[in-house]
């Protein structure tokens, strides 16, 4: 709704009456019964100011919009008295509305009545300002489902009914309920653009200011401040120019609001100040109200602490006196701000847990984070410890359930960059607190809960229609190789990228699929986890488990439970760790050598150092988490060794994944035949693996081309599925393996498919996505091998040397497997191989790389 007030001797009936006798209603109410003649709509509009009233602005934009649709002669005709009827009712839901919540029940039946008098079923005006109203009552009493449905109607009908003035309306209000209801900025910023987009094309400054007000505070949420103060500034601007008090009162509080956030206080005050000039004084406006927290901030900024108090309990009075929770929650917040600044901490409680409380039913995660934070440095000041924890963790767990919420990978993504800090401050508070169980709760919470959810849920319920496009995608990727390029001089690589794109790998070209794997799993994510407990019970008896996680802040942070089950947690410093990380994310991992890789023994807590030192063969899970997915665990140094010479290492996306691979009903027992379905690559200069023909003990089927190799993915044959081939990571994150000159395995070809127990990915790239974040989901191929129902997969974090060294490590791990387990296997072949000096001096690519993706079971092999 337009935010214009109104002065406080204004009466409902004035207000119509004025648009009545409004200068430009009878051009209006002739042009609109000439509506197909659009000569004469000029000739009779063309020349006229913009009128100020709602009811009569829609019409002569709607009218003056040169991409209206066309309208049959005398299709909108109507009686005057009908005419003035339906502007009377429009208006008076307006001037109500704006009069504040305590009106909404007599607005709702101006705009009831008004729905029922639509003149026409093409050009749904009267139906669409309908709605328009009817979500601004909802919004104003915090029923953000209600009027999220009702304006995603209104844009919808004036989209089929080209009125574009009216689509401008609501997607301006619907950026700002999804501000609310998902909080997200970046889901609203799609919807201001769009509306500032249509408003500059049909010609609407007001409507356009009221876009850029809305990316300002998209922007700001986004901790874009910079740009969130052009967006308020032009907002300003133009609604000083049009002379708009609602809108400049909006665009000064905001910018008040994000110059305050800069640390420019003065300039704070100045926009702060015209703001309250705009809202009437005597008018009592959800605006006003607004502002004057934003006063009561600005004057703890300047250690005011008493006109803080004034200004917050003003606009408690006024949200309690118009009936608007969001208002009294609000200020409930800030008094309890200005009660910690001043130190009277139980105060400072009673009034935090108020604001919780209210924010709560407002279902609001922001401001109930935010509540939380304070709780918990008012808990730090009572040397109440525990306390902190909870109120930190509780926050987390709030914008987990929200993540969850969300169906989209992006938006996701969004909570997790805006609410960082809340994560921080929950990392160390439980270390503070010498809390492992809190620590390793947070750290899952981290650990990627878009993969937890694929193997928990199964891919059944991403639904028919996804998977299903997907297919076809596919297929059309694989029938666009065998196809001339449309590029010729475009080199292969290039050409791979493109169709890999069309592959729904998101990020990585210009014209993306229709459904991105983020996105197709993004309705996965699993809520936080009720504990811990549970993920880490089904452990194997004297199993190690080291979550580590690198990232967050800038230190490296641990959870560690040793053989005997007692958790420990702790923090290092990252120091040359973090330039390491670095080269181990990049193509200069291939030149790395052991010496290099000394930072890493930073990851390993002492007492497992210590228990490594004392005996050899020890089986230790880990599960990195962020950027400790790029470390190449077997080749951590050690006890004057590396973790794999020491120990039998499993690397597991995330402790959900452990407990699923653990809970499988399935029988693994080895065949006294297995069965190798083996495909390599071409072009690979090594990795022949012709060592297996004609073992005794292995049934090989040799697979005869890429096609093969789905089909075993889909409806797995074989005990052990072996791929040779070239892997290539992709910019912006993700990977995929190049099966061949003509087809390539993606990301998205491991969702919904039937592997083998066992898979050997022989490439680079397997087993990580290089470059797509400390934050992202760690949606590997080999971990999705894993959610599709793989126990255990061979992989790499970097490029793997196609070399003789490689060859015959792998083949040596190769053949370890089939007579005991995965990371029994590899750590065989790391002692057998380092045991050569020469191999010692040469680059670690040629074996550290490779990794076992998957956990240990009961019954396994200790070497």
């Amino acid at each position: 709704m337009e935010n214009v007030p109104i002065r406080g001797a204004a009466t409902v009936a004035a207000e119509v009456a004025r648009v009545r006798e409004h200068w430009a209603a009878d051009a209006l109410y002739e042009a609109w019964g000439a509506a197909h003649d659009r000569a004469r709509v000029r000739a009779l509009l063309g020349g006229l100011n913009e009128p100020g009233p709602i009811a009569l602005r829609c019409r002569l934009r709607h009218l003056l919009d040169p991409g209206r649709p066309g309208i049959g002669e005398g299709a909108l005709a109507v009686e005057r008295a009908r005419w003035d009827t339906i502007l009377e009712l429009e208006t008076r839901g307006d001037v109500l509305l704006r009069m504040g919540p305590e009106h909404a029940s007599q607005a709702r039946a101006a705009f009831d009545e008004l729905a029922g008098r639509e003149l026409t079923p093409s050009h749904r005006v009267v139906t669409v300002n309908a709605l328009l109203g009817l979500a601004e009552i909802a919004r104003q009493v915090d029923d953000a489902g209600s009027c999220a449905d009702l304006l995603e109607r209104a844009a919808a009908l004036a989209d089929i009914d080209g009125y574009r003035f009216g689509r401008v309306r609501a997607l301006v209000s619907l950026g700002y309920v999804e501000i609310v209801t998902l909080s997200s900025a970046t889901a609203a910023a799609e919807r201001f653009t769009e509306a500032a987009g249509l408003a500059e094309q049909i010609g609407d400054r007001l409507y356009r200011a009221n876009a850029e007000l809305g990316l300002a505070e998209c922007r700001q949420r986004l901790r874009d401040l910079d740009a969130a103060r052009g967006h308020a500034e032009r907002a300003l601007t133009v609604f000083t120019a049009l002379r708009s008090p609602g809108g400049i009162g909006n665009a000064a509080s905001k910018l008040g609001e994000i110059r305050l956030l800069l640390g420019d206080r003065a300039g704070a005050r100045g926009a702060l100040e015209k703001a309250a000039e705009a809202f009437d004084a005597d008018e009592v406006g959800l605006g006003r109200i607004g502002t004057l927290d934003l006063l009561g901030d600005l004057a703890l900024a300047d250690r005011d602490v008493s006109a803080a108090v004034r200004h917050h309990q003003e606009a408690f009075r006024l949200s309690d006196e118009v009936r608007f929770p969001r208002g009294r929650a609000n200020a409930l917040a800030g008094l309890a701000q200005a009660a910690r600044v001043v130190g009277t901490w139980p105060e400072a409680r009673t009034l935090g847990e108020s604001a919780l409380s209210a924010f709560r039913e407002l279902g609001d995660p922001l401001g109930e984070a935010n509540a939380l934070e304070g709780l918990a440095r008012c808990a730090l000041e009572q040397d109440d410890l525990a306390a902190a924890v909870d109120a930190r963790f509780t926050a987390v767990r709030t914008i987990e359930a929200m993540r969850a919420d969300l169906e989209r990978h992006d938006l996701q993504a969004e909570y997790r960059a805006r609410f960082e800090p809340t994560y921080q401050r929950a990392a160390r508070t439980a270390l503070d607190a010498d809390d492992p169980v809190a620590l390793l709760w947070l750290l899952e919470c981290l650990a990627g809960r878009r993969l937890a959810g694929l193997i928990e849920r199964g891919a059944a319920d991403l639904g028919a229609g996804p998977a299903e496009l997907l297919g076809q995608l596919t297929a059309r990727a694989d029938r666009s190789w065998r196809e001339p390029p449309v590029d010729p001089w475009l080199d292969r690589r290039t050409r791979t990228v493109r169709k890999v794109g069309a592959l729904a790998i998101a990020g990585t070209t210009a014209e993306p699929a229709a459904v991105a794997l983020e996105d197709l799993i993004a309705n996965l994510y699993l809520p936080p986890p009720a504990s811990v407990a549970p993920l880490i019970e089904p452990l194997p008896a004297g199993c190690h488990l080291l979550v580590v996680e690198i990232g967050l802040t800038d230190r490296a942070q641990w959870v560690y439970r040793d053989g005997e089950g007692a958790l420990t947690c702790g923090e290092r410093d990252l120091g040359p760790l973090g330039a390491l990380l670095d080269l181990l994310e990049g193509p200069e991992a291939a030149g790395l050598f052991l010496a290099d890789l000394a930072p890493l023994a930073e990851l390993v807590p002492v007492a497992l150092s210590c228990v490594l030192a004392a005996s050899e063969g020890h089986r230790l899970l880990v599960v990195p988490v962020g950027r400790a997915r790029s470390v190449p665990w077997t080749a951590v140094p050690v006890a004057s060794s590396v973790l794999g010479e020491r120990a039998q290492v499993a690397v597991c996306p995330s402790l959900t994944v452990q407990r699923a691979l653990q809970e499988r009903q399935r029988s693994r027992v080895r065949p006294a035949q297995p069965v190798v379905a083996l495909w390599r690559h071409p072009e690979l200069r090594n990795h022949r693996l012709d060592g297996f023909d004609g073992e005794p003990t292995l049934v090989v089927d040799h697979l005869t081309d890429a096609a093969a190799v789905r089909a075993e993915l889909d409806h797995a044959t074989a005990d052990l599925l072996v791929v040779a081939v070239h892997g290539r990571p992709l910019p912006g994150g993700g990977h995929y393996l190049d099966l061949d000159g003509d087809a390539v395995l993606a990301q998205a070809d491991c969702i919904a498919v039937r592997p083998p127990r066992r898979v050997a990915l022989v490439s680079c790239w397997g087993g990580y996505t290089p470059g797509a974040g400390p934050d992202a989901d760690p949606v590997s191929i080999a971990a999705l091998l894993l959610a599709a129902g793989s126990d255990e997969v061979l992989a790499t974090t970097a490029q793997l040397g196609d070399s003789a060294h490689a060859t015959r490590f792998v083949e040596m791990t190769l053949h370890a497997m089939f007579t005991g387990d995965a990371p029994a296997a590899l750590s065989r072949s790391v002692r057998r191989l380092l045991g050569h000096p020469d191999v010692r001096r040469q680059p670690v690519r040629h074996w550290a790389p490779l990794q076992i993706f998957g956990t240990f079971f009961d019954g396994g092999s200790r070497d």
